[in-house]
């Protein structure tokens, strides 16, 4: 009688700008988390939880958002001061603010918006809204800040290690 392959817990790997390109390894996605986002509440209430990655979402996009203003900026496709002040505004605006509500964004520079905490996912609201040159980030799981951050590029590689439609072994 053959033994049982004995199941291993899943591992979870991210890599990138946040972990100064060094590769964190976990058994818990929210260990990750909790090495990320600063004073991560890890006994708190999932609505203490939810508002800390939520916080951590917006600051990081508000930084993202600086980042492609800037890399835009040298790239010579853009510049605040021919731009019109409704694009500058935009750009400058709080992160937790609504899609472009005139119509789909059209601006060269990237508009970051972090999804609101309290959305349901795929809303047709949410999604009427949001259109064109967006970047639409989210803290409401562990999962969405893994996700939100690759899409911000801070994080290169996130994802389980053992799922080969995630991620590769950063090693090889």
């Amino acid at each position: 009688m053959e033994a049982e392959p004995r199941k291993t817990k899943p591992l979870f790997v991210i890599c990138g700008m946040l972990t100064n390109d060094e590769i964190w390894c976990s058994q818990s996605v929210e260990t990750l988390i909790t090495s990320l986002v600063p004073n991560y509440p890890v006994a708190g209430a999932p609505a203490e939880k939810a508002e800390a990655r939520h916080q951590f979402i917006v600051s990081c996009a508000a930084f993202a958002q600086e980042g492609l203003m800037l890399q835009a900026t040298e790239n010579g496709t853009w510049a605040e001061e021919t731009a019109s002040a409704y694009e500058v505004d935009r750009l400058h605006a709080n992160k937790t603010g609504r899609g472009d509500l005139g119509g789909a964004w059209a601006g060269v520079v990237p508009l970051v918006i972090v999804a609101p905490l309290s959305a349901a996912r795929g809303s047709a609201a949410r999604r009427a809204l949001i259109g064109g040159n967006t970047l639409v980030v989210a803290g409401r799981s562990e999962a969405d800040v893994l996700v939100s951050l690759r899409k911000l590029g801070m994080l290169t590689t996130a994802g389980r290690l053992d799922s080969p439609s995630q991620v590769t072994d950063p090693c090889t």
